[in-house]
């Protein structure tokens, strides 16, 4: 019998700024082991793409 895989880890999803918490919370389910998927958006500066 072929054993079937779970889909019952956690999925972090988090924008990735100064002072977020995207840290914390990797951490926490780090150290918990507990299995999750690490999903980063990225924030894009207007003044950059403005010039």
């Amino acid at each position: 019998m072929k054993k079937t895989q779970s889909t019952t880890g956690v999925k972090l999803s988090y924008f990735d700024f100064s002072g977020g918490r995207g840290l914390a919370c990797r951490l926490a389910l780090y150290i918990a082991n507990i299995d999750f998927v690490n999903v980063r958006t990225y924030l894009i500066n207007e003044k950059k793409i403005q010039g």
